[in-house]
């Protein structure tokens, strides 16, 4: 093997033999290149040592780069392994040479057929992924045709790892891959060890593909992943994982030019959403507070593919707290979440924005809405609020309607709604107005002045004792049961006692008096519904 070795670097001057430390194979005889021993292996020639290990040495020669193999002294019949890359050339040495005259011819021959490979493969990756992207074909198309390029499982997904499209060929896959395809979305383990070892940093950061090593205690083999950047915004990657080969660089150049051209798809589908979007939002507004006849509202939201004559009842959504700065922006995300949630399953409802801190939706119905229904709606607002609570978030519904002159009706029942809700029942929830009870019938009065009187008649007396005030709506709640009362406010009975004696005293109502309960039940809830009202 020596006398193999110094023949080569003798006939190919200027060539230096590199003798890594970190080697996988002590036998290594050498690896040369006629390149700058700083750049990579891309057209290394690797020499392999024995025959025993060709085959080891083989696989550690593709994941190096090598753009061909030269077997010294070896019989040519058992060389043909299927473990040699399909890019990286064979050359055996023939047995008993002694005199190296075509080493030159045959070494570079094998780096210009290897060259070429690259060069084809590289330009058939271009064309096809190009024209995923000319032909205006979605993301599932996309990873398909990237999937075949590289005889590998692809897919893409949202920066919250949730997968957007996916291809699996026919090719063994890992136990990760197969979790991930089951449940459209990466598992949480794994999720936590690529982040700890900061690849998804890296994606966001560097804004370039990179491979990402095996991780055998996820039972994980090697990934190539590339960013999907939208704009200037990280909207997620692409993955390739191994299909039980080593993953060559060409691979990184094909999820590359599909991580640009998915870019390219995703930046257009959000085109087309903005402007539907700003049709939709005109079109949402000038139905609750617009002056147009109902013939024209009727024939703009025939275009828009809405039914007005169908029914709808309004949903307003509301946000406690708002940010200092992007509130707008926030809202608007509220916005596209609620289009996301209501209608799934095939609904077709309207969502939009109107101020900084209320998003509108319209609700098909096809009549007075129904418990299910309500049960549907209600369902799909949890899954809104669980993401965004943040915001503190809570929402209302109006009456359904069929007129669009009626939806300016159900849009203030609905603000309404959403109002009282919040204040009685807190944030994360959704009221409907028919479920309002006497907060309804309050609502409606038109003397606001009379039930600001018999608000102060009956209670103004504890107004300023938050912990008498406190106390008598817990005593309400628990229906007149002052030991019930008392274990929701962790105190002692007597403490109840005393304090509902007190109240007597400073109201001069008798706290066994069923009517004067009922008073006192209207004038708490005037109190909660007259600064909503103002």
């Amino acid at each position: 093997m020596l006398v193999c070795s110094r023949q080569l670097l003798a006939y190919l001057p200027g060539a230096f033999a590199l003798r890594s430390d970190d080697a996988l194979l002590p036998e290594l005889a050498g690896v040369w290149t006629l390149g700058d021993p700083e750049e990579t292996l891309d057209h290394a020639v690797a020499v392999a040592p024995t025959l025993d290990r060709f085959a080891e040495f083989v696989s550690w020669a593709g994941e190096r780069g090598a753009a061909a193999v030269v077997a010294c002294g070896l019989p040519a019949a058992p060389l043909a392994v299927e473990s040699l890359p399909p890019n990286v050339s064979l050359i055996a040495w023939p047995e008993g040479a002694s005199d190296p005259a075509s080493a030159r011819s045959w070494i570079g021959n094998a780096l210009l057929r290897a060259q070429r490979e690259q060069i084809e493969r590289s330009q058939l990756i271009h064309e096809r992924l190009t024209r995923v992207a000319v032909e205006g074909r979605g993301l599932s198309e996309l990873v398909t045709t990237l999937a075949d390029l590289v005889q590998a499982s692809a897919i893409v997904k949202d920066r919250s790892h949730r997968n957007l499209a996916a291809a699996d060929i026919d090719v063994p896959i890992d136990p990760v891959r197969r979790r991930s395809l089951a449940d459209a979305a990466t598992s949480r383990d794994v999720v936590e060890a690529l982040e700890r070892d900061d690849v998804f940093e890296k994606l966001r950061s560097e804004r370039r593909p990179i491979h990402v090593p095996r991780y055998p205690q996820l039972e994980m083999l090697e990934r190539v992943m590339a960013p999907v950047i939208v704009g200037d915004a990280y909207y997620g990657y692409i993955s390739v994982a191994s299909a039980g080969r080593v993953l060559e660089r060409i691979d990184l150049t094909a999820v590359e030019h599909a991580a640009t051209v998915a870019a390219l798809i995703i930046g257009r589908a959000q085109a087309v959403r903005a402007h539907e979007r700003s049709l939709r939002t005109a079109f949402v507004y000038e139905t609750i507070f617009g002056t147009d006849t109902q013939d024209v509202m009727q024939r703009r939201g025939d275009y828009l593919g809405y039914a007005l004559a169908d029914g709808y009842a309004v949903m307003v959504v509301r946000a406690g707290r708002t940010p200092r700065t992007g509130a707008r922006e926030s809202m608007e995300h509220i916005a596209s979440a609620l289009d996301d949630a209501l209608n799934h399953g095939g609904s077709h409802a309207l969502s939009t924005v109107v101020g900084d801190d209320i998003a509108v939706a319209l609700l098909p119905a096809s009549g007075p809405p129904t418990p299910a229904w309500r049960a549907r709606i209600d369902g799909a607002m949890q899954g809104v609020f669980a993401v965004n609570t943040p915001l503190e978030l809570s929402a209302g519904i109006g009456r359904w309607q069929t007129e669009n002159g009626g939806l300016r009706t159900s849009f203030t029942q609905a603000r309404l709604a959403a109002q009282v809700g919040a204040h009685i029942r807190g944030t994360r929830s959704v009221t409907h107005y028919d479920a309002l009870g006497v907060y309804r019938l309050l609502a409606d009065a038109i003397d606001r002045d009379r039930l600001a009187a018999f608000r102060s008649e009956q209670i103004g007396a504890i107004a300023g004792d938050p912990e008498l005030v406190k106390t008598m709506r817990v005593y309400l709640g628990a229906r007149g049961n002052k030991t019930q009362c008392a274990k929701e406010l962790f105190v002692h009975l007597n403490t109840v006692k005393y304090r509902l004696s007190r109240i007597a005293d400073l109201t001069g109502h008798d706290l066994d008096d069923s009517q004067t309960l009922l008073d006192l039940h209207v004038a708490f809830a005037i109190d909660d519904i007259l600064p909503l009202l103002r």
